[in-house]
């Protein structure tokens, strides 16, 4: 990740799910996105610990026309959302598949709305970071879950 602050270890566990499915990041939210990716394009290594950064959430056609531009073509469409857009902070090499969470009010909590898709590179601000949006597999999850607690009894 492109300049971001370190994480608590303190603050490490299991996290919630966006069961309302209105809530999912829309444009203008701001999320949280957390890695173990590298610092920038010229640091070669990841990080040891994890870091985080805040992202705001874009509409998917800037984040279409950027990608056009960019003759890069990442599947972008309703099971995804893409944040980022200021230069030098966004996510990078190695934080694919981490969590992107934010702060809902009504629970009082932060719940993961997605997780690390990809990018075109680190903390670029016309290419932001394109994301899974969790709530198109909630379903999905909440299956496995179900299986595996059977399993385990």
């Amino acid at each position: 990740m492109a300049p971001m602050h370190r994480c608590s270890v303190e603050f490490v566990g299991p996290g919630c799910l966006p069961y309302d499915l209105l809530r999912s990041p829309a444009p203008g939210d701001n999320v949280t996105a957390v890695g173990f990716g590298r610092q920038s394009s010229r640091f070669p290594l990841t990080s040891s610990s994890p870091n985080a950064i805040e992202l705001r959430v874009l509409e998917n056609s800037f984040c279409q026309q950027a990608y056009y531009s960019s003759r890069s073509f990442p599947v972008i469409d309703h099971r995804t959302f893409c944040a980022g857009g200021r230069p030098d902070q966004g996510t990078c090499e190695g934080d694919s598949g981490g969590p992107l969470h934010m702060y809902d009010a009504a629970l009082d909590r932060h719940v993961v709305v997605g997780l690390v898709k990809g990018g075109g590179g680190c903390g670029v601000a016309d290419l932001p970071s394109v994301n899974t949006r969790l709530v198109p597999f909630l379903p999905w999850i909440e299956t496995v879950i179900k299986q595996r607690n059977k399993v385990q009894q």
